[in-house]
């Protein structure tokens, strides 16, 4: 009886000190802005939760959810002719710059086997202010990669690809950029007034393809004319805010004074990106997320100039590394809003938040999007899971109520 006695008492000592350990290695956690479930639930680790609220954002309601392409990824919305331009994958793998109405409706592809124009990688479309004419990304079919490096040609990577422009109805093309093997371009955009083009552009190659893969970046702002009928850009200024590693550029404000981007530090993962404004005549640069362990991406104003909406795992059970990083393939996320200075940030979006309608238990990631001329609805590339990185993208438009100017 007495052994029977002495072995339970060393079992409730092996367990006591067990639980002691999961108790002090659960609070070692703490400080990793990371807010887990069970963080939560024991209302632990204060400082990792507190910015995640699940509140209502009361000026921006979502009145509708509609999708308008099943085949559709990254996006933008004619300001003036009220039509949508977007990159879309074919049987062949590669991508091409299609438009279409606002209710997905008379779908027409500009860069299918057209003379003139790469016939591998075109995407990321911008169209400028007049409606005339689209500024896109094309992969150069005469440049060549590492097989590491292959996947990276898509238009969400951009090497070794350049800009290029067409006319709305796709019957003529001009290059605009050169660039030489490996290195590339990425996610154009022009100011609301079509006066400059703004894109990023990697300068410089990796010296590691485990710590350094995506190399050294830079933001390009050009001016864009038409002179004798022909789309030029000049006087192309080259910055590095806070002297990143990724550039990954957003947009501009309505009067050309700031532009909006994504930025990871060298040698840190892009998604580890953070969502920064730079103020093109103070050199003021406003980092307002500062959470490296989440993935923030596509941060722009509202139409009204007084919101932030972009994208972000926050709040999200996510697949992680030892290091915490997401894995791309897996990232599940929603849209945030925020003031215009960062504050009083709410979830808009419930993707992946069980309890709302559009929400879908394998999770979603809704990424690229754009404002329709009036401010009332997005027009969204999303993707929903399973499936690898650019597989089952479709393009939504989230409709919302009347909101406050």
């Amino acid at each position: 009886m007495k052994k029977i006695t002495k072995i339970i008492l060393i079992v409730v000592v092996i367990i006591f000190i067990a639980l002691a350990l999961l108790f002090f290695w659960r609070q070692s956690k703490c400080g990793d802005n990371i807010c887990q479930k069970w963080e939560q639930k024991n209302e632990t680790c204060a400082n990792d939760c507190k910015n995640i609220p699940n509140g209502p954002a009361s000026d921006y309601k979502i009145k509708s959810i509609t999708t308008i392409a099943e085949k559709g990824g990254r996006v933008d919305w004619s300001p003036t002719n009220d039509y949508i331009a977007y990159d879309s994958k074919g049987d062949d793998k590669f991508y091409d710059i299609w438009t279409m109405n606002p209710d997905g409706s008379n779908k027409k592809c500009l860069t299918c086997e057209k003379a003139g124009i790469p016939q591998k990688m075109n995407g990321n479309p911008t169209i400028h202010s007049s409606g005339n004419y689209i500024v896109f990304q094309a992969e150069d079919p005469n440049l060549s990669v590492p097989f590491l490096e292959k996947w990276a040609t898509h238009p969400g990577g951009g090497i070794n690809n350049n800009l290029w422009v067409t006319n709305r109805d796709g019957s003529q093309f001009w290059q605009l950029t050169h660039v030489t093997n490996r290195l590339g371009v990425l996610h154009p955009h022009f100011s609301p007034d079509g006066t400059k083009l703004l894109w990023s552009e990697r300068i410089a190659l990796s010296k590691s393809f485990t710590n350094d893969f995506w190399g050294q970046w830079s933001i390009k702002i050009a001016d864009f004319n038409i002179i004798n009928g022909e789309p030029k850009i000049s006087n192309i200024q080259e910055i590095q805010p806070g002297n990143m590693g990724l550039y990954e550029v957003n947009g501009f404000s309505k009067d050309n004074s700031e532009i909006f981007f994504s930025a990871s530090k060298r040698y840190e993962a892009s998604q580890s990106f953070d969502e920064f404004s730079y103020n093109l005549k103070t050199q003021k640069l406003t980092n307002f997320t500062n959470s490296p362990k989440e993935w923030d991406e596509f941060a722009m104003l509202t139409p009204n100039q007084k919101k932030i909406i972009l994208m972000s795992s926050m709040g999200i059970n996510q697949i992680r590394n030892a290091k915490g990083v997401i894995e791309g393939n897996k990232l599940k996320s929603d849209f945030w809003i925020m003031d215009a200075d960062g504050k009083n940030l709410a979830r808009l979006t419930h993707f992946n938040e069980p309890g709302y309608s559009e929400y879908n238990p394998a999770g979603t990631n809704p990424a690229d999007y754009s404002w329709s001329p009036d401010g009332s609805r997005m027009a969204v590339k999303t993707r929903v899971m399973p499936g690898n990185f650019d597989d089952n993208e479709k393009i939504i438009v989230i409709e919302f109520e009347k909101h406050q100017d």
